[in-house]
């Protein structure tokens, strides 16, 4: 963690007390890290947007590929709470209002949209490490159905389709 990116995130983690820390560190070192080495980077700007600046208490990551970007989004919790929802999408290169396809990561297919963590009404001290370690091994099984996803468009029962459309 030298960029700083990662160190505005770190210290925003720590606002957040140990137990947001062991989920971030789980969710970056088991998922984000698979992730990068697929050709992913960790972003600032949506899109490459300069105006459109990633907040502090997200994971932003983006990867071209032609005349498409693909980007997956860990949106932590807002009041520090260990927990987070991902999407995922694939946009045309140079014009971010126009969505290919855009999806949630849920647990069940009822949902349209999933907080992976700590149930916001369990105390944080309630919140184990272990807990933060299975979410994170949970999430990195869904990682090729991410890929899927963003490669030709196939559903699984752990995403939830929220935009499509073809170029």
């Amino acid at each position: 963690m030298g960029t700083s990116i990662d160190k505005h995130f770190a210290a925003w983690c720590r606002l957040g007390g140990a137990r947001l820390v062991e989920f971030t560190m789980a969710i970056q070192d088991v998922v984000v890290a698979p992730l990068l080495e697929r050709g992913f980077r960790r972003v600032t700007r949506y899109m490459e947007d300069p105006s459109d600046v990633v907040p502090v208490r997200q994971i932003r990551l983006e990867r071209s590929r032609g005349e498409k970007i693909d980007g997956i989004t860990f949106n932590f919790d807002k009041y520090r709470h260990p927990s987070c929802q991902i999407h995922i999408e694939q946009r045309i290169k140079g014009d971010a209002s126009r969505w290919l396809r855009a999806a949630n990561v849920v647990k069940r297919p009822a949902q349209y949209i999933c907080f992976w963590g700590a149930p916001w009404w369990l105390p944080k001290r309630l919140w184990m490490p272990s807990h933060s370690r299975k979410t994170a091994q949970r999430l990195h099984e869904l990682v090729p159905v991410m890929l899927v996803f963003l490669e030709d468009g196939q559903l699984s029962r752990n995403l939830r389709l929220t935009a499509t459309r073809e170029p």
